[in-house]
């Protein structure tokens, strides 16, 4: 068996923030984690992850490690036997606390001394008066002496230290559901100080996506304000992505921009995170070349970020209609945050090239001047190079009707427009008329 021992040496009050979060890094790497809060130790037994993580050493290493990018500094040892980890954990000065056999676990606890041993403590009095000063001589004393003398406890905790005995622990069930409240150190009357907290929640609920391989597409929060005569109802923040996402990367800086963006009502003292859905993580390609949906994730987090910057109304999407005419096609949306892909054409029918199209449509055709029969746009004659098109309909809609034929202008700078002139069917025979529609990339 292999078990690790996190022993946190500073009591305070975001002890209970360190061990919920060291769980939870824990839970990553084996599901087999307990918690002993009044020890201020949290055990793993990673027996069972040790060809997954390649290995004792390994997994030891890249469990410190994901402690250490969540500002968690515990003093770690790895050991054959939980109690035995623990006290080597727990031992103050310099130790090598990293032993992988029972020879070695044995020779490394024997020259423990007792006055830092904290499971023994009732009986460091007794012990020293009789010259026992450290584990290897007490484990030397007569079994049934000692036991009358002391407690049936202390040999329990010699067996589970020593492995003559199994040691039964109740393992922290990984949770179903993300809701975590952190209380502030201090009053925060502007939203960008609310970063680095937020930040801290995000954190864990990443962890929390990781240890149940899911991932999620909005995250809420709760800003409390003060409670009494003046108490106001907790600020929603809901941020939302475009892709599935479960690394803190990902909606830092949609958070960022975000916090810009918000005035506080009142003063914030505590904040909270709520993940209402969560989706199955999608399995990434393992192969040389870099799969195609990553530039497509990585537009989406643009579009993200520009969203959270400019507004919601500001960032616009495509939305045409089915209908011939340029005003009533051509429609524009706020952007979602999930662009359904297009629908595929019906299978039998062949796709026709449409016709030209100009990138940018005016909302309302400019009338142009006509010079000798010619349009011009900016005083420079326009020549037709491509036309006519012709649109008519509207026809059961009496004040939107339509009848125009549409040309591809030019100017003799090159620059193409989108000009159309009333049919003939419709135009005054006293007056030509041309209108400027749309001008070309």
């Amino acid at each position: 068996m292999r078990f690790i021992s996190l022993y946190f040496t500073k009591p305070s009050v975001a002890l209970i923030y360190a061990l919920r979060t060291a769980i939870h890094i824990a839970q990553i790497f084996t599901p087999r984690v307990a918690c002993l809060h009044a020890s201020q130790v949290i055990v793993l037994d990673i027996e069972a992850s040790l060809a997954l993580f390649n290995g004792p050493g390994a997994l030891y290493k890249r469990l410190l490690g994901q402690l250490q990018q969540q500002g968690l500094q515990p003093v770690a040892a790895l050991a054959p036997t939980a109690q035995g980890a623990i006290w080597l954990s727990q031992y103050p000065g310099t130790l090598q606390r990293r032993c992988l056999a029972l020879p070695t676990l044995h020779r490394r606890l024997d020259a423990l001394q007792l006055q830092y041993i904290q499971s023994l403590a009732p009986w460091q009095g007794w012990l020293h008066g009789i010259g026992c000063t450290h584990l290897g001589q007490l484990r030397r004393l007569p079994r049934q002496a000692l036991q009358q003398r002391t407690a049936p406890t202390l040999l329990q905790a010699l067996d589970y230290a020593y492995g003559h005995a199994p040691q039964l622990y109740t393992w922290e069930p990984a949770p179903e559901h993300f809701n975590h409240t952190q209380e502030l150190d201090f009053r925060l009357e502007h939203a960008p100080g609310l970063l680095y907290p937020l930040q801290r929640l995000i954190d864990q609920a990443c962890l929390w996506l990781n240890l149940r391989q899911r991932s999620c597409r909005q995250l809420h929060f709760l800003l409390h304000h003060e409670k009494g005569r003046k108490a106001q109802p907790p600020t929603l923040l809901s941020l939302s992505i475009s892709e599935p996402a479960w690394q803190t990367h990902s909606f830092l800086p949609v958070l960022k921009e975000q916090l810009g963006r918000c005035a506080l009502p009142a003063p914030a003292i505590a904040v909270t995170l709520r993940i209402d859905h969560s989706e199955p993580r999608a399995v990434h390609s393992t192969t040389l070349f870099p799969e195609p949906g990553q530039w497509q994730r990585n537009e989406q987090q643009l579009f993200d970020l520009l969203r959270a910057r400019l507004g919601p109304h500001s960032l616009l999407a495509p939305r045409p209609r089915a209908d011939h005419r340029p005003e009533i096609a051509n429609r524009w949306a706020p952007m979602a945050c999930s662009i359904r892909p297009a629908e595929k054409p019906v299978t039998g029918m062949l796709p026709t090239a449409p016709p030209p199209r100009p990138f940018f449509m005016l909302d309302t055709p400019q009338a142009l001047t006509v010079v000798n029969h010619r349009p011009t746009h900016n005083q420079h004659p326009l020549t037709l190079v491509q036309g006519p098109e012709r649109i008519e309909s509207g026809w059961w809609e009496a004040s939107a009707r339509q009848a125009r034929d549409y040309f591809i202008a030019q100017d003799p700078q090159g620059i193409q427009y989108w000009v159309f002139r009333p049919s003939p069917s419709r135009a005054n025979a006293n007056t030509e008329r041309w209108f400027l529609h749309g001008l070309f990339a």
